[in-house]
């Protein structure tokens, strides 16, 4: 054989092998592909709203998908390129520009929220930190007094945010919008990303639905959502948010050091960690540091999930309400179930809920109706104020205007919500009579809420 020949031969080996290397991946992307769209099955084989989706791994983009409709009246479909409203995902971007604002000394994420508007109740007490990280102790109304002292605790404060909204307005002598737009959006490309005024005309935006008990999905209309300002009344594309999540890995609109401070966890005043940075939700998800938010607002539910030591980032944008739970999962959920996808091989174990058996007599203690104690308004308005706790032979269901759902017992006192994993801990007498219970919305420790329990007679 002649040298040539053998040379040709060696080739023709490495290109199959590569081909055969190249075809094994295309295989694996594409059976990805299509675990992710069985997610969706329900939004894809009806008229239903649905979602749209980017799957991120460095600079790769692994999937980017719509599904479902934008429009179910005029059967429009989701795509890459639909319009969806944020809600709390708005807190990331004004927690970058009191950063961005930071950096440039324009103030001090130290400064006390007195040294910008004098007026504000507690001012003095209340830094810009605390209202970064949720641990101001600042009440829904700000004329209220404080829930806690600052740093003693973390509980989620969209007024907070929004008075962070109105810092920034003051020190850059912008609006809001126009600084996120000036120092954000456009030095970013992300076009299709803004604050919805009232009757603000998006040309290519989603409608918004909930689902209700007859199983038809319900458009809300064009509801003014602009009083969520700085704290959830932003727009976007999943094609923007791929490059916003780019961006969080350059140092295009911070520093890497000051950025990081927002992907680290709140150190609170005994020197324990609470489970926020700024403007990022800092978690765990089976085994795997994430750094997340989501958002919930008229009709529309969102959700960026990011794994930095994987270098993945899955976002979610879905125009279906988070409450009532319709077929669809959250976007949150959704997200993670993707996420499992592809990182499976690198998550530890599912944890298995770990529930005892209780003398079902006790459960008699338990039932009865509970009033939220100094909670938002915004909460009472969509679970209703009085919840009840019933008992139907030997289980236990918590019972809203969102509906009914079933509560195990994880200790006597501790139950666990089966559908979102929050988490109920009801207090007692010392002579064992149930006083109320405090609520902890899906285990996160973000806000937890109380209810008194009322009287049986």
């Amino acid at each position: 054989m002649t040298c040539r020949r053998q040379l040709n031969m060696l080739v023709c080996l490495a290109v199959c092998a590569c081909h055969g290397h190249v075809n094994a991946q295309t295989d694996d992307a594409q059976e990805k592909s299509k675990q992710i769209d069985a997610l969706f099955a329900c939004s894809t084989q009806g008229d239903a709203p649905g979602a749209s989706v980017v799957v991120i791994q460095g600079n790769t983009v692994l999937h980017k998908k719509g599904y479902g409709l934008a429009s179910v009246e005029e059967n429009v479909p989701n795509t890459p390129d639909t319009i969806f409203r944020l809600g709390s995902i708005t807190k990331s971007f004004t927690a970058m520009a009191i950063l961005q604002l930071h950096e440039r000394g324009r103030l001090h994420i130290d400064d006390p929220a007195a040294e910008y508007f004098p007026d504000t109740a507690h001012g003095h007490k209340v830094r810009l930190r605390h209202m970064l990280t949720h641990t101001s102790g600042i009440h829904e109304s700000l004329d209220a007094p404080l829930e806690f002292t600052p740093g003693e605790q973390m509980s989620y404060s969209n007024a907070g945010y929004n008075l962070l909204g109105k810092i920034i307005e003051k020190v850059s002598g912008d609006s809001y919008d126009g600084y996120l737009r000036k120092n954000i959006f456009e030095p970013l490309g992300m076009v299709h990303t803004g604050f919805e005024h009232p009757g603000t005309h998006l040309e290519n935006r989603a409608s918004g639905y909930e689902h209700g008990k007859n199983g038809i999905y319900t458009d809300v209309g064009q509801t003014d959502v602009s009083g969520a300002y700085a704290a959830g009344a932003l727009y976007s594309t999943v094609e923007d948010m791929h490059l916003w999540d780019q961006a969080l890995n350059t140092e295009k609109l911070l520093k890497a050091e000051t950025l990081k401070q927002a992907f680290s966890r709140v150190r609170l005043n005994d020197g324990t960690e609470a489970s926020y940075g700024f403007g990022w939700m800092i978690n765990q998800h089976r085994g795997l540091r994430t750094i997340n938010h989501g958002g919930d607002i008229s009709g529309f539910n969102s959700y960026m999930g990011r794994f930095p030591d994987e270098q993945f980032t899955v976002i979610v944008l879905s125009n279906i309400a988070m409450r009532p739970q319709g077929p669809l999962p959250t976007a949150g959920d959704l997200a993670r179930q993707i996420a499992e996808i592809y990182l499976a091989d690198k998550m530890s174990a599912k944890a298995e809920i770990q529930v005892i058996e209780l003398d079902p007599k006790l459960y008699d203690a338990y039932a009865g109706q509970y009033r939220l104690v100094n909670v938002p308004q915004e909460v009472i308005d969509v679970s209703g104020e009085v919840l009840a706790i019933t008992r139907e032979d030997d289980r236990l269901h918590l019972q809203s205007k969102l509906g009914k759902v079933e509560i195990v017992p994880e200790t006597e006192a501790r139950f666990l919500v089966k559908q979102d994993n929050s988490i109920i801990t009801f207090t007692k007498e010392d002579t064992g009579q149930v006083t109320g219970f405090k609520f902890d919305a899906m285990g996160l420790g973000l806000r937890v809420m109380k209810a008194e329990k009322l009287n049986d007679n």
